[in-house]
């Protein structure tokens, strides 16, 4: 229903035109009814009413002075005048006001419904109008979003030429006429849904970008919320950076119920060196892995970060692999959290900690039972790691079942402590491919015939049987979380003969190393 205001000082002619019309019939609704034009003034702005009928002549403000004012602050309203012959030049200069129409006095119903046909068929097609001028006006939107992130993202991963980056600019709606620029990225640590995921990014990117000039707002890989501020001087840019940082920090973290991290990159002169400070911000969030900081300004984590060196190295792991082997619950904690603290205390980037993080990942998995890989924690890939605090949480979870695996009752059979400790044995020796049932037995200190019975009576399995599978199962882990080749996965799990290893694994798992790999991914 459209809303109608009626303005009409006489009192006989307003009652007969509310109560003698079947308004809905036409697809309206009286809004209000006014007497003259001051009160149709004082009401227009909470009624904003669609049309307004209106008498000329009325005291106080007559019909023309309320179109003028309609005209120039309401002018999507359609305005119809009553006039009488008498009133002919003031219908005139109506005409001038672009009066939507005209009804001659005394009002005849029939004529006047007319009238309302028409209107209300006038604005279906002007909100029919205007509904595809907003369609055009989104696809456009639309379209100008998908080239500035495919804009953004050529500058982060190449090295265009500024003559590119200016042709493929104007492409996407923009003109690159600041003398500096600077970069900011935005990291969330909370996850959206797929499906919208960069749209909200983008949103919010764009609801900082239009409080700053000269500021673009894309997306970059649906990830990446991206500001490219612009500015006259280094200072001035500088100080957008950082401001449209705090806020799209800010507004990301509302979104997703995270807290989200923002890299600003350093001032750079001339599209062609918009790549710099791209790659700057993009890899100041690499900081914010180890960091607590909300706002990360490239350079300035990069000379705080403290470099690994050979004078410097990263912490041995070996303390930590003992701790486990030992069944020491307490040093393993300790060990555990003096790893990550010195990570956080250096300061690193995440490509920093990735090579202690993956000896780590590699011992506690090479200490998995094969018979116990199912009901282990499950690890998330490394490249899913947002922070520091994830991986430890993730890390510390293995090495806690790892314990409680190998914890033993001391009211145990010596046949089951003997089976236990060979099995303990296999898992930390299965890669030597000299390791045989000699050996063990002489590390048992046990005769072949105890082992033998024992062994199968409680697994099941022969020795050989069991190392074989516990071999396959390492095998099995290696294909799908790593990316070493076919000969190392059998070097590390105790075969010489890769061949022989893939016979051996087609055999025991039914697929080849390479089948199960590409199945698993």
């Amino acid at each position: 229903m459209y809303k109608l205001m009626l303005v009409e000082d006489e009192a006989i002619v307003r009652e007969s035109m509310i109560h003698n019309i079947d308004w809905e019939r036409y697809g309206f609704t009286m809004a209000c009814a006014c007497e003259n034009g001051r009160e149709a003034l004082e009401r227009i702005g909470s009624v904003l009413p669609d049309v307004v009928v209106t008498d000329i002549c009325m005291p106080f403000v007559d019909g023309l002075e309320l179109a003028r004012h309609l005209q120039e602050h309401y002018p999507s309203i359609f305005v119809v005048i009553l006039t009488g012959f008498s009133e002919f030049s003031y219908a005139q200069q109506a005409i001038k006001l672009r009066v939507h129409d005209f009804i001659l006095k005394p009002v005849v119903p029939r004529e006047f419904c007319a009238i309302l046909e028409k209107l209300s068929a006038d604005l279906d097609s002007r909100n029919s109008q205007r509904s595809s001028l907003r369609s055009l006006q989104s696809r456009a939107y639309q379209a100008e979003t998908i080239l500035r992130s495919a804009l953004f993202r050529t500058i982060l991963r190449t090295q265009p030429t500024a003559e590119q980056v200016r042709r493929s600019a104007e492409e996407a709606g923009l003109q690159l006429s600041c003398a500096v620029y600077g970069a900011v990225f935005c990291q969330p640590q909370g996850r959206l849904e797929a499906a919208t995921q960069s749209q909200h990014l983008q949103d919010a990117a764009q609801s900082v970008a239009t409080r700053f000039p000269h500021c673009t707002a894309a997306v970059v890989e649906d990830v990446y919320p991206v500001l490219l501020v612009g500015g006259r001087t280094d200072e001035e840019v500088t100080s957008r950076c950082r401001d449209a940082a705090a806020m799209l920090s800010d507004a990301v973290s509302r979104l997703t119920g995270a807290p989200a991290a923002a890299g600003i990159g350093s001032c750079c002169t001339g599209p062609g060196s918009l790549h710099r400070t791209f790659r700057e911000a993009h890899h100041a969030l690499g900081y914010a892995f180890t960091q607590p900081q909300r706002l990360l300004v490239d350079h300035l984590c990069r000379a705080a970060e403290r470099s690994v060196t050979e004078a410097d190295p990263l912490p041995s792991t070996k303390p930590l692999r003992q701790a486990l082997a030992d069944g020491n619950s307490d040093e393993v904690e300790r060990r555990m959290q003096a790893l990550f603290e010195e990570l956080r205390r250096r300061k690193l980037h995440r490509d920093g900690c990735l090579p202690l993080l993956e000896r780590l990942r590699f011992i506690l998995t090479d200490l998995i039972p094969a018979d116990g890989v199912s009901a282990a924690p499950l690890l998330s890939p490394m490249d899913q790691w947002l922070t520091l605090e994830q991986a430890q949480q993730e890390l510390s979870q293995l090495a806690a079942f790892l314990l409680r695996s190998a914890r033993t009752s001391e009211d145990d059979d010596p046949a089951r402590l003997c089976v236990e400790r060979a099995m303990g044995l296999i898992q930390q020796n299965y890669h030597d491919s000299a390791f045989s049932l000699t050996e063990l037995l002489s590390l048992l200190n046990v005769s072949k015939s105890y082992f033998s019975s024992a062994f199968k009576a409680q697994t099941g399995q022969t020795f050989t049987e069991y190392l074989t599978a516990v071999r396959m199962e390492k095998a099995k882990l290696l294909l799908t979380t790593s990316n070493l080749r076919t000969q190392e996965i059998a070097d590390r799990i105790g075969f010489t003969d890769p061949h022989y290893f893939s016979v051996a694994f087609k055999r025991t798992v039914g697929k080849t190393p390479k089948e199960y790999r590409e199945e698993g991914r």
